[in-house]
Formats: C-alpha cells, sequence, structure tokens
C-alpha cells in the first residue's frame, strides 16, 4: 500500500472513532446534566457557550493547522475532546460540566482537519470520494453510536464515555504513529511575513490600514495570524451583506434559531416524553437515520422536481415551521 493510501485510510479510521466516540456520549449528556442538578434551560446557556467556543477555535485551530501541520491538529482535538468527555462524566460540580464544553468547543475541529489533510494529499477525483466518505462515517457513528451508548449506560451509566475514553486512545496512537505531520506553511510565506516586522517603516509608507485590512480580509482565515482575524472576519461580513448569498444565510440561520429554541436540548427531550437514556439513543439514531436518507437520495431528486434552489428552501422552511407547531402544541 502506497504511503498515501495509507495516510488516507489512517484518517478515514481515526475521524470514525472520533465520531463513533463523540456519539457514544450523546444520549447520556441529559443524564450527567441531571446528576449535577442542570435545569434544562441552563442546558440552553451550555450550548451557547459551545458555539461561542466554536466561533473562536475554528480560526484558531485553522492557524495552528496551517503553522504546524493538521495531525496536530487531530491529536489536539482527541486528546482534549477526551478529558472533556471524562470531566463532564465524572465532575463532581456543574463548573465541570460548563468547563468540559468550552475545552470541547474550542477544540472540536476533527471534520475540518481532517477534510484540510485529505485536500492536501490527493487530486480532485480522490478528494472528493475521500470527502465523502468521511460525511458517510459521520452519519454511520449517528446512526450506530447513540444507540450502543444508549444500551451501554444501562448497565453502568459512565461506561459508554470509557468506551469513548478508548476510541479516542486509540485515534491518538494511530495519527501519533501512523500519520504523517502533512505539510506546513511555507518558509518562503514565514520569510516574507517576518521582512515585513522588521522594516515596518517601509511598509506602512505603501501601505495605507484600509488597504492592509482588505487583503487581511482577502486571505484564507487559517493563513492569518490571530492579530488579524477580527479584521478579516469584520470584512468578510461586510462583503457578505452586500451578497445575493446573504438572503440564503440569513434563512438558515433563522431556521436554526427557531429549531434550537423549541428544541432546546436532548434534556428537554428526555423530560418531556419520559424516555431512558436508551430509548433517547433510538431516537437519535433514527434521527440520524432520517438526516441520511434525505440529504443521501432525496435532495438530488427534490432538486430536480422544483428546478429551483429557493422553491425547495421554501419548502423546507414551511415544513420545519409545521413539524415545530405540533410539537408546540
Amino acid at each position: 500500500m502506497k504511503q498515501e493510501e495509507r495516510s488516507l485510510l489512517v484518517v478515514f479510521v481515526c475521524v470514525s472513532l472520533d465520531l463513533l466516540g463523540v456519539a457514544l456520549t450523546v444520549p447520556l449528556m441529559p443524564q450527567f446534566a441531571k446528576r449535577l442538578g442542570v435545569h434544562p434551560s441552563m442546558m440552553g446557556l451550555i450550548g451557547s457557550l459551545y458555539g461561542a467556543a466554536q466561533l473562536v477555535g475554528a480560526p484558531l485551530m485553522g492557524w495552528l493547522s496551517d503553522r504546524y501541520g493538521r495531525r496536530l491538529v487531530l491529536q489536539i482535538s482527541a486528546a482534549l475532546t477526551c478529558v472533556s468527555y471524562l470531566m463532564a462524566a465524572f465532575g463532581p460540580t456543574m463548573a465541570f460540566l460548563f468547563v468540559s464544553r468550552l475545552v470541547v468547543g474550542v477544540a472540536k475541529q476533527t471534520i475540518t482537519a481532517a477534510q484540510a489533510y485529505i485536500s492536501d494529499c490527493t487530486t480532485a477525483d480522490v478528494r472528493s470520494k475521500m470527502i465523502g466518505r468521511v460525511n458517510m462515517s459521520v452519519s454511520a457513528a449517528f446512526i450506530v453510536g447513540p444507540t450502543l451508548g444508549g444500551v451501554l449506560s444501562e448497565y453502568f451509566v459512565q461506561l459508554p464515555v470509557l468506551l469513548a475514553t478508548l476510541c479516542f486512545i486509540i485515534e491518538m496512537f494511530l495519527l501519533t504513529v501512523y500519520l504523517p505531520a502533512g505539510p506546513v506553511a511555507s518558509s518562503s510565506s514565514s520569510a516574507s511575513s517576518s521582512s515585513a516586522t522588521v522594516h515596518p517603516a517601509s511598509s506602512s509608507s505603501r501601505s495605507s490600514p484600509s488597504s492592509s485590512s482588505s487583503s487581511a480580509a482577502a486571505k484564507p482565515l487559517e493563513a492569518l495570524p490571530p492579530s488579524n482575524l477580527v479584521a478579516s472576519i469584520v470584512g468578510r461580513l461586510k462583503r457578505m451583506w452586500k451578497s445575493p448569498l446573504f438572503s440564503i444565510l440569513a434563512t438558515y440561520f433563522l431556521v436554526f434559531v427557531g429549531f434550537l429554541t423549541s428544541q432546546r436540548d436532548n434534556l428537554s427531550i428526555q423530560e418531556r416524553y419520559d424516555l431512558t437514556p436508551k430509548q433517547l439513543g433510538m431516537v437519535i439514531s433514527f434521527r440520524g437515520m432520517i438526516s441520511t436518507v434525505v440529504q443521501g437520495f432525496l435532495i438530488a431528486p427534490c432538486t430536480r422536481l422544483f428546478n429551483s434552489n429557493y422553491t425547495l428552501i421554501l419548502c423546507g422552511v414551511t415544513m420545519e415551521a409545521a413539524v415545530q407547531f405540533v410539537l408546540a402544541t
């Protein structure tokens, strides 16, 4: 087997193990929250904390990935995710649950780093096939993992977390022993950045602050130092406001806000319908199965049927609103 093929196989196995470890613990988070006396409304705050941590962690991990290689980010993600789940499962106070979600929010960039590694090492035709396999592993993990985690929790509630920890340990071993570090930023780019630092006067005489911020906005986020991330993000938001895609992105945002506001989290679902962890795991697995069927088999035919992406989006939003209304009443 060639080195490239072996590296891609290691990436695929590691992503599958990582996602299986995550999926195993999904139906147990409500149990951990209830054990620590967390109210369902507080779980909404914890979810917001996770989202804010992801917003900070994504560009930070992208910068680390570009400077030091994709493997390091995969290792950090696996190690800190393992630690955060152990904190949530065995932590004695609510603070451990908050800190665990903050840690995993910053570090959990496995899929992004894996896709970047695949893009670095493959041609276009192989790349699409491998990224498709990664997406397939996401669906498979969230079909098998929640049900398996719910069943195992009936014997010992922390048993799925221990199994997830084993998955993360195996993942870190495979990443460290069998996966090459991958490409990092070239020395020429580092030299150019250092020369700009050594001669600030000459660079300032040739460029204005507005041009420097626009050039920062034009670069990929992972290629920027943390000091330029804010300017780049602001510039991209200004351009997005004027883009025709803004209405689609705004619709996507509002749909998810409405969904998360009504459902809040699995703890609310479990308390409303008096579900055991096993039953909740089966519900989550069924949801993953339906999502896989829709994304894999229905999106393309529906797109051809409606002959308009906007019509398809409108139908999807209307159906989501109808479902939420029925659940609320």
